[in-house]
């Protein structure tokens, strides 16, 4: 109902009540002030619907999704190589489709200030986005060997951290775009997930080792030994708690 309420809000009572279901706030508060609208006997709903939406568009399996900071956008990335913008409120597709990637888009993600889109793909590539305009933001982020399958800004912006097919991870300039010392080394496959801790002073990553390692985010030093305790067919997720103390990972193992 978002779309007529915008239109007309003075039709909430006499037009939006009529079709509510039965049993959501809205009836609740103001169906028994308004008796004499017209009633639905038959095809009603009790309750909201839990799927709100259906987002189409994509041209292939979509692998990774993200609200802006604000709430009000989603980006959505695919394996038909495109990254997509949408209106959390209508579903509706914001623009053309963001090109530029030559393989499938692995992962994507807003920026903490919600400017900039980061994305990930399996042309072994990181690439920026102006998340209003839907343009590319400079060149692509060269210097992976191997495809890209997760990416992540830091907490204030400057930095992304992208993980990789080749067993490695990288640190980006948000700004330049320029790769921040040498590649982070440690995993004996494939890394699954990236992220930094919520004061940006380290960064989580999962791979298909069997392992989670922690490093610094200022020098890329492993920090530690590598958590172990996953036993079959690698980490699929890993991400930090708020306050930075704790960190959960997932498995194919099902743990």
């Amino acid at each position: 109902f978002y779309l007529p309420i915008r239109e007309s809000c003075t039709g909430l009572y006499s037009t939006i009540l009529t079709f509510c279901p039965k049993e959501c706030c809205l009836a609740g508060l103001y169906k028994k002030k308004y008796r004499h609208n017209i009633q639905v006997k038959e095809g009603g709903l009790r309750h909201w619907p839990k799927n709100l939406s259906i987002l189409q568009g994509h041209q292939s399996e979509v692998t990774s999704v993200g609200f802006s900071p604000d709430g009000t956008k989603i980006v959505s990335g695919s394996w038909d190589n495109t990254v997509r913008l949408w209106d959390a409120c209508t579903g509706q597709s914001l623009g053309q489709p963001l090109e530029g990637h030559q393989g499938g888009v692995s992962s994507v993600g807003f920026s903490p200030d919600g400017t900039k889109i980061v994305s990930g793909s399996d042309d072994n590539t990181v690439r920026l986005w102006d998340a209003c305009t839907g343009q590319s933001l400079g060149q692509p982020l060269e210097g992976h060997q191997d495809g890209v399958t997760s990416v992540g800004f830091s907490p204030d912006g400057t930095k992304i951290v992208s993980g990789s097919w080749g067993n490695t991870l990288r640190l980006w300039d948000a700004c330049t775009g320029q790769s921040l010392g040498q590649p982070l080394e440690g995993h004996q496959q494939e890394v699954t997930s990236v992220g930094f801790s919520p004061d940006g002073t380290k960064i989580v990553s999962s791979s298909r080792d069997n392992t989670v390692r922690l490093w610094d985010a200022c020098t890329g030093q492993s920090l530690g030994q590598p958590l172990e305790g996953h036993q079959h067919w690698g980490v699929s997720s890993v991400g930090f708690s708020p306050d930075g103390t704790k960190i959960v990972s997932g498995s194919f193992d099902n743990t």
